[in-house]
């Protein structure tokens, strides 16, 4: 007999005595046994509490928030216990679960209501408004697990008002919102699965923004165009188009979103990679259609000495091109956007450790004519093409998306 089947018959057999001579509180504490011995509720419901310390700064910092960090924890763990059992209890006619319903619906009701008198009351204050972002959000189908996820996420948003442009400012906001976006993604998930869902993750909140204030609905896009940038996402960045193109969004990223789209529909798998005229560090002139290689593949690189994240795909990148006999199928051009006086001098001694490249510098980074005919807004950017007809073959992500062409 399983672990589980144990305490649903231990429940069964003592819920009529505790309804008739026990009351509430030991009501709730056979929930809380029944909920610390399940061990894989957290898994299932714990997004609709997660990162609350994010959410709370140190004491000397925002005094009013530590007033009331204890007791959200202790009112969110106990209506999580309520909800673990109400999922899982298979007689959902029997009395006891009618009770446990109803004190869940009672506690849900209670927080709720103390937090809204707690922002009444300190509507003074500019931190106390983002306590409605810890109100909990009431489940009506306990039918399954599955089910019970769908509704948290499905009414997550709905604790905010899209009309209260106050907590932008606020970095407890933006993590509340990475919570919500978070809960798209699970382990093993491939990563068209993973898009699509972060896609849609976009789509509802921007349409829930759009009816709602001007400044949260531009901030809501860009905060997409930023991770969809971020992920890689280039179909997420395209979904901002309509969006950007109404009389309500005005942000200053307008223009950077809009070079994105345009570089998205441009430089695609299957085109012919627009054609440069380059100067490497040896002073050889060129143009990339016309640079001889005997290897079947060219790869275009732009980054920065300076861009941490550059960095971190190079210090892997570069040993595994000497060492694995992957130089052997194909050349790097890269093509530096470093311009100020601190990047330069970092420019000239990576080139140094990264000799078997072609290594050139685009006057004017961001904004030299390299970067805008490629349109490019961040870094790093690999473009990977085929010798002989210059055509696009893909847009890795990382070079390690480059291998199956290796083994052609």
């Amino acid at each position: 007999m399983s672990k589980r089947k144990i305490i649903y018959d231990l429940i069964k057999l003592f819920h009529s005595f505790i309804l008739l001579h026990c009351g509430t509180k030991i009501l709730f504490g056979l929930c809380a046994f029944f909920y610390f011995s399940s061990n894989c509720f957290s898994n299932t419901y714990d997004y609709q509490n997660q990162n609350d310390n994010s959410f709370f700064f140190q004491e000397d910092e925002k005094p009013f928030y530590t007033k009331y960090e204890t007791q959200i924890r202790k009112n969110k763990e106990a209506t999580n216990i309520l909800l673990s059992v109400l999922t899982r209890y298979d007689d959902k006619k029997s009395d006891y679960y009618k009770q446990t319903l109803n004190e869940y619906q009672k506690r849900i009701k209670s927080h709720n209501d103390w937090i809204k008198k707690i922002m009444s009351e300190n509507v003074n204050v500019p931190e106390s408004r983002l306590l409605c972002l810890h109100k909990i959000v009431e489940i009506t189908d306990f039918t399954s697990e599955d089910i019970v996820k769908q509704q948290i996420k499905s009414k997550y948003l709905d604790v905010f008002n899209f009309d209260d442009e106050t907590l932008l400012p606020f970095p407890e906001f933006r993590t509340w919102l990475d919570n919500y976006v978070s809960s798209y993604l699970e382990r093993g998930q491939s990563k068209h699965n993973r898009d699509s869902l972060l896609i849609n993750a976009g789509k509802i909140t921007i349409e829930k923004a759009k009816k709602g204030n001007k400044k949260v609905f531009e901030w809501i896009i860009d905060y997409f165009f930023e991770g969809y940038e971020s992920f890689n996402i280039p179909v997420g960045i395209l979904m901002l188009e309509n969006y950007i193109n109404t009389p309500q969004y005005n942000s200053p990223k307008k223009t950077q979103i809009e070079k994105r789209i345009k570089g998205i529909k441009t430089i695609a798998v299957g085109t012919i990679i627009p054609d440069l005229k380059i100067t490497d560090t040896k002073q050889n002139t060129f143009t990339f259609h016309s640079y001889k290689t005997d290897k079947p593949y060219k790869l275009l690189m732009f980054w920065s000495a300076d861009c941490e994240h550059c960095h971190e795909q190079l210090v892997k990148f570069y040993p595994w091109y000497v060492e694995s006999g992957a130089g052997n199928f194909f050349d790097v051009i890269a093509i530096s956007l470093d311009e100020t006086e601190t990047e330069i001098p970092k420019w000239e001694q990576a080139v140094a450790a990264l000799s078997n490249w072609v290594h050139t510098r685009a006057d004017g980074g961001m904004k030299s004519k390299e970067a805008e005919t490629f349109f490019i807004v961040s870094t790093p950017v690999f473009i990977f093409v085929d010798s002989k007809t210059n055509r696009i073959l893909s847009l890795p992500e990382n070079p390690g998306e480059i291998v199956p062409f290796l083994k052609r």
